[in-house]
Order: C-alpha cells, then sequence, then structure tokens
C-alpha cells in the first residue's frame, strides 16, 4: 500500500501555531529512532511541524508550526522508505481574532467590573489613561465627559505571575492507545490597576471611599465562570489584592470641575491567558510519568 494523505484535522488553525493537528492516511511509519522520535516528518507548506507522534499505520499528530496566514498543502515524509504524499489546500492559516470576541482576558476584567456595578456604584469607567479635564499637568485628567460619582479603573498593567502555578495546563483529553492526552497550556498573569474614586462632593467622595474599602474585604477573590458561553461552567476563584488602606491617596489638586479624588493600586493575581496550543506527552509509559515530564520540558523552556 502507497503513503497517502487522506484528512487533516482540524482543517484550519492559528497563524501562531502550536495547535494539535491530526491527519489520516494510509502506510505509515509506525517506526522511532533512539531518542523514540518518530521516523516520519510532516509539512504545513514548507514549514516542518513538531512533536510529530504516529498513533498507527493510518494515523498520525503533531503541533502546527509558526506561519503566514493563507491555506497551505500537508505533506507526509517517511524517512527510512525515502517517500512522501501531500494532500493539497488541506490547512488554512489563519491570524487570531481581536475584534468582537471576548478573550479570557476582558472576561476577568469584565467580571470585576459588573461586580463593581452590583455592590457598589453603577458608573464604574474602564480607561487606558486619565483625562478628566483639559489640563495634562494635573493628576485629574480623567474622562472630560464622565458623571460623578464615578469609579474609575486605569490599566489594566499586566506582570508576570510566578511560582509553581505561573504555568497552568488544564483540558487533560485521553486519546486512548497508551498514555498520550492532548493538554490546553495557558500563561497565568497579575494585572495591576490603578482605582480612582471620584467625585464633586467631599462626604460623598468619602462615604463611596469606604464602600469601595469594604467590596474589597468581602470580595478577596474573583469569581469567574470558567466558560463564559454556559451559565452552569464551574467557576473559577481569582486571588484579589486590595489596596492597602495607607497607600489610598487623597488628591486636592485645583481643576476646573472642583473634583475630589482618591487613588488606590490593587491587583488579580493568576489570570489565565489562554493560547490555545497544545502540548504532548511522551508516548507510552505511565501518564504520570508523562505528566512529569512534560512539566519539566516546559519549567526549562520559561526559565530559558
Amino acid at each position: 500500500m502507497a503513503l497517502t494523505v487522506t484528512s487533516v484535522s482540524p482543517a484550519a488553525g492559528l497563524t501562531g501555531g502550536r495547535e494539535l493537528a491530526v491527519i489520516d492516511g494510509t502506510d505509515f511509519n509506525i517506526a522511532v529512532d533512539s531518542d523514540g522520535l518518530a521516523r516520519m516528518r510532516v509539512k504545513f507548506g514548507t514549514i516542518e511541524a513538531t512533536r510529530v507522534r504516529v498513533r498507527s499505520t493510518t494515523r498520525l499528530d503533531c503541533l502546527t508550526p509558526i506561519s503566514d496566514p493563507g491555506v497551505v498543502g500537508v505533506t507526509v515524509e517517511d524517512l527510512d522508505a525515502v517517500t512522501s504524499a501531500t494532500l493539497a489546500s488541506a490547512f488554512t492559516f489563519k491570524r487570531p481574532t481581536i475584534g468582537g470576541v471576548k478573550s479570557d482576558l476582558w472576561y476577568v476584567i469584565e467580571r470585576l467590573i459588573l461586580e463593581m456595578r452590583r455592590q457598589i456604584i453603577e458608573n464604574v469607567v474602564l480607561t487606558t489613561q486619565i483625562e478628566y479635564d483639559a489640563d495634562p499637568s494635573d493628576i485629574l485628567d480623567v474622562i472630560e465627559n464622565a458623571k460623578v460619582p464615578a469609579l474609575v479603573l486605569v490599566g489594566p498593567d499586566v506582570t508576570e505571575t510566578r511560582g509553581p502555578h505561573a504555568r497552568i495546563i488544564e483540558d487533560l483529553e485521553p486519546v486512548g492507545g497508551g498514555a498520550w492526552e492532548r493538554r490546553r497550556s495557558q500563561d497565568v498573569e497579575t494585572l495591576r490597576f490603578m482605582l480612582h474614586v471620584v467625585d464633586d462632593h467631599t462626604i460623598r467622595a468619602t462615604n463611596l471611599l469606604k464602600e469601595v474599602i469594604s467590596f474589597f474585604r468581602r470580595n478577596d477573590v474573583l469569581r469567574v465562570p470558567r466558560d463564559s458561553s454556559d451559565p452552569n461552567s464551574p467557576v473559577e476563584e481569582i486571588e484579589m489584592r486590595p489596596p492597602n488602606p495607607s497607600d489610598w491617596r487623597a488628591n486636592t489638586n485645583a481643576n476646573n470641575f472642583n473634583l475630589r479624588h482618591y487613588s488606590g493600586e490593587f491587583s488579580i493575581v493568576g489570570v489565565p491567558i489562554g493560547h490555545d496550543d497544545a502540548i504532548l506527552t511522551t508516548q507510552g509509559g505511565d501518564a504520570d510519568e508523562d505528566i512529569e515530564i512534560e512539566f519539566s520540558l516546559e519549567s526549562e523552556r520559561l526559565e530559558e
């Protein structure tokens, strides 16, 4: 029987690569070399895939490479028999969708805003800069047309979360025929916000500050459903670190709107930033051993 490629699943993926692709065909070489690596090579267009695993003479899988956007053929090569087969126009590389979708990062920020609106005040504003009046020399430049009283979130600044849970792997999917699993990889980041409590009335501004302090005491974690599209999805608890009460600053600079202004910084720690890239365990052996090997590999890669 001749070497052939009959299908590639999925038929599309991101230009950033590292997504699992399953390739079906015939006469795949199941041999491995002395390092346990498959004697088959896979190319998407002219770019070689990584982590090729031959499951049987009719199925293999691999991780897609980084590529320019476009439609490419998928080629499978037998390194021992020096033969190859190509399925034309088998895979489409696409850039990630930026607009019109809610990412993991945005969904956490949205939950934060919704909880503040529910528990404190309706007027919660997110901005990346402060613009209350036209004079950039003072610190009260927060959105000229904003209504008061208001809570204004500036940020987030994103910093790396360090420690044993700095990178998490979820969605274990046993495939059968050994200890192989597909897993989704995620980085975990810390989001830092500057929170501004703004009003044009001293008593209200002070009372609003009191409610903000109470909010963080009640909510040491932010509860975020794992799947935003499923109302019954399990809830993940993400740690929130409130502003230190001694760090709240009362800003009394003169401004066009006669605003009273308090500000403080807080963080949300351990926010998963999904990359949708697959990490494959070694073939065969004990599943727990394979997982340990993968974590070791990832730790080494991240420390380089």
